[in-house]
């Protein structure tokens, strides 16, 4: 365990308290399925429909489609959030393949790679310049969800729900 730090512990407790949690959920939903139910869930697995929803869950979880064709504005935000973070997760994990040269490592060693590695190391690619592209992408996206929050009918909102300024809740007498 060469790369092992005391600092990513929270890293693993949370993500071993995650996979945990949806263990105990998924196999708790599953157990609670009649045996036709199972059946039927098994033999629906590896289908064309399948395959067609994971198209769909990519459209819709990373590119929002649906808003970018209500609001084209509300959909870049979305979009820079969700298609942003993913990117740069993906961006940092093939640095770390190119650095380490395909080396099995953990995969917080990905999340903290400029801490156990310079960020200016010999290969012919920029990571560097891609990343804080992606962060520019991600900071316009924060920047136009506050801007949402403070004028949301400037981003497009009709309705909107209140906020009290002190706890950040639904105002109660505002309705």
């Amino acid at each position: 365990m060469e790369h092992f730090r005391l600092f990513v512990l929270p890293f693993w407790l949370g993500a071993f308290f995650l996979l945990v949690t949806l263990l105990y959920k998924y196999i708790g939903w599953f157990v609670g399925l009649t045996a036709a139910e199972r059946r039927l869930f098994v033999r629906s697995l590896f289908t064309r429909s399948t395959f067609r929803s994971v198209g769909e869950v990519i459209s819709e979880s990373l590119l929002h489609r649906k808003i970018w064709r209500t609001n084209k504005l509300l959909g870049y935000m979305h979009t820079s959030f969700a298609l942003g973070w993913f990117l740069l997760i993906l961006t940092g994990w093939i640095e770390t393949l190119v650095y380490f040269k395909g080396e099995n490592v953990p995969l917080y060693v990905d999340i903290f790679f400029s801490y156990y590695v310079h960020p200016i190391f010999e290969h012919n690619f920029n990571f560097s310049l891609i990343k804080d592209a992606l962060l520019l992408l991600i900071l316009i996206g924060i920047g136009l969800a506050l801007f949402k929050r403070i004028r949301s009918r400037m981003m497009g909102m009709r309705r909107t729900t209140r906020h009290t300024p002190a706890t950040g809740s639904p105002c109660r007498r505002c309705g």
